[in-house]
C-alpha cells in the first residue's frame, strides 16, 4: 500500500467525508506520517516468518488518518503497527483457559497478522474487526492467501466495523486488543462488550497488549482484572452490579 502515491486521493476523500472541521487536523497527522515515510523514519517493522512464508504483507506500519473509515471514531484510532510473533503467542499462552471453548476476537485487526498467529491455536473462530477499509481489504487477501497453505486458516473471518458497532458471538470471548484505540473509544468498547455480557452471560476475556489507555477499562465497572504487567493485562467482564 503506497501511502505517499495515494496521498492527494485520500485527500480529496477526507474532504468529502469529513468536511472542513476535521480536514485540518487529518492533513496535518498525515503530512508528519508521509514525511516521516520520505526520509525512512517510519513505515516498515521487521518482516515477519508468516509474512515469509505466506508471500504476504502484515509488516508494513500504516497511518489511518486519511483512509476509508467504518463509523465516527476517526480521530480515536491509532495507526496500524504489526505485533511481533513471539509476543502474540506469549500473551495466548498466558491465558490459563482451554482455548477451544472460546471464539477469538481481535479489534482492530489491521492487515490479519494476529489471526494469522491465532490460527495456530484451536479457537472456535477467529475473528478481525477493523475500522480502516484499506487495511481491512489487505486483511482479507491475506487470509485468502493463507487459506490454502496454513493449517486452521478456515476459521478465519475479516469484519469491517467500528470496534463499538460490532456485535460480538454470543460464544465465549477472548477479545484481543494491541493498542488500537484511546481511551474514548475503549469505554465505549466496554460498554458494548458489557451489554453483550449481559443479553448472553458467558465468560469474556480482554487481553490487552501495550496496554497505554488502561485506566479506562481498570476504572469500567464490569471489568475485574486477572494479571497485570508493564506490557499486558488481562480481564475478566463480571456483572457486578447483579443481585
Amino acid at each position: 500500500m503506497d501511502v505517499v502515491m495515494n496521498f492527494p486521493r485520500r485527500l480529496q476523500y477526507a474532504w468529502r467525508r469529513h468536511g472542513w472541521r476535521l480536514f485540518g487536523p487529518l492533513l496535518w497527522h498525515n503530512i508528519v506520517y508521509v514525511l516521516g515515510r520520505l526520509r525512512g523514519k517510519c513505515g516498515v517493522a521487521d518482516v515477519s516468518e508468516l509474512d515469509v512464508k505466506l508471500g504476504i504483507d502484515t509488516h508494513r506500519i500504516e497511518c489511518t488518518a486519511l483512509m476509508k473509515i467504518e463509523g465516527e471514531n476517526l480521530l480515536h484510532g491509532h495507526g496500524y503497527q504489526p505485533i511481533g510473533e513471539h509476543t502474540f503467542r506469549q500473551s495466548v499462552k498466558a491465558l490459563d483457559v482451554d482455548l477451544a471453548r472460546y471464539s477469538f476476537i481481535d479489534y482492530g485487526s489491521g492487515k490479519g497478522r494476529a489471526l494469522l498467529l491465532a490460527a495456530e491455536f484451536p479457537f472456535r473462530r477467529i475473528i478481525g474487526v477493523e475500522y480502516a477499509r484499506e487495511l481491512h481489504d489487505v486483511a482479507v487477501e491475506n487470509v485468502k492467501r493463507a487459506q490454502t497453505t496454513l493449517p486452521g486458516a478456515d476459521r478465519l473471518e475479516c469484519v469491517w466495523a467500528d470496534a463499538t458497532r460490532y456485535e460480538p458471538p454470543a460464544d465465549p470471548l477472548i477479545c484481543f486488543l494491541y493498542n488500537p484505540f484511546d481511551g474514548t473509544v475503549m469505554t465505549r468498547l466496554l460498554d458494548r462488550l458489557d451489554q453483550s455480557y449481559r443479553e448472553a452471560p458467558r465468560d469474556i476475556l480482554i487481553t490487552y497488549l501495550n496496554p497505554v489507555h488502561r485506566s479506562a477499562i481498570d476504572g469500567h465497572p464490569a471489568a475485574e482484572i486477572l494479571n497485570s504487567t508493564d506490557t499486558l493485562v488481562v480481564y475478566r467482564l463480571a456483572n457486578k452490579t447483579a443481585k
